[in-house]
């Protein structure tokens, strides 16, 4: 296997049953239990899953962080650009859009052209940045002015950009990182190496493109996971009888440790007693 924690949090999710995969740069995990994950825990948890999933495929995942507005290049373009992180490396890069930064109309004692307010900005339907919106899946604002108010709404969202030597996205659509169950399952247990052909695992936006998500709707199909898999501390083993699948509980753990100073197990144990 790829260098990951053998008792990963991951594959302790995985041994246990839980279908785990991420559509549109959105981490989805439904439990086996049928018991709903805590908001909170998932807020905690969730990047570390899916920096596990990076590991596991050598991906380079990225969230944003956050934006600024300004003026750039030789012409001094109004625009707004973006921030993004590595969840793995820490590594940042940047993209920069378009975007009107003065008044269109008299508000209050603000005339007409003066400038708007620092970090807020305006753009039409026809900017880049309302193309990369729409590529999000996210709501759109109730005003194409208000933008800056629902930017943390990215926050959420795994990207896979393209990013040159100077660490600028050069695709300003940027792809969304989709990997499904089956691909997570089969790199667990075959050690199957990452292909950029994999579609399931890395595919840029397109409208005429429809990802195939095949094990969505499917039951719950696993298969004992061997090898280096069962040398976690759960070191689970599931079988299957008719349709259930059966995997060994964990202890009964109880912690006020912080997220970051927690095993696998005490994370699951805060979530189990959530």
């Amino acid at each position: 296997m790829t260098d990951i924690n053998k008792c990963s949090l991951l594959e302790t999710l995985i041994g246990r049953g839980d279908h785990i995969q991420i559509v549109d740069g959105r981490l989805k995990i439904k439990p086996l239990s049928g018991k709903p994950i805590p908001k909170q825990w998932l807020a905690d948890k969730g990047e570390n899953i899916t920096r596990e999933i990076a590991k596991l495929y050598d991906l380079g995942v990225y969230v944003f962080d956050s934006y600024s507005t300004g003026h750039y290049g030789e012409h001094n373009s109004a625009g707004v650009t973006l921030q993004f992180v590595n969840i793995t490396t820490g590594e940042q890069c940047h993209v920069t859009f378009n975007a009107e930064l003065k008044r269109i109309r008299i508000r209050g004692k603000a005339k007409k052209g003066s400038s708007l307010p620092k970090g807020q900005f305006r753009i039409g339907k026809q900017h880049k940045f309302y193309k990369f919106w729409l590529a999000t899946k996210l709501r759109l604002p109730p005003r194409l002015s208000s933008f800056h108010d629902y930017m943390g709404n990215l926050k959420p969202l795994y990207f896979v950009p393209s990013v040159d030597n100077k660490n600028k996205v050069i695709d300003k659509i940027v792809p969304l990182l989709n990997i499904n169950h089956t691909e997570i399952l089969k790199r667990l247990m075959n050690n199957e190496a990452y292909s950029n052909q994999t579609n399931n695992i890395q595919q840029p936006y397109n409208k005429h493109t429809n990802m195939p998500y095949s094990d969505i709707a499917q039951p719950h199909e696993y298969k004992a996971l061997s090898g280096d898999v069962t040398t976690c501390s759960t070191n689970y083993e599931l079988s299957k009888q008719g349709s259930a699948v059966i995997s060994i509980p964990l202890p009964d753990i109880n912690t006020n440790k912080r997220p970051e100073e927690q095993t696998t197990d005490e994370w699951i144990n805060d979530w189990e007693q959530a």
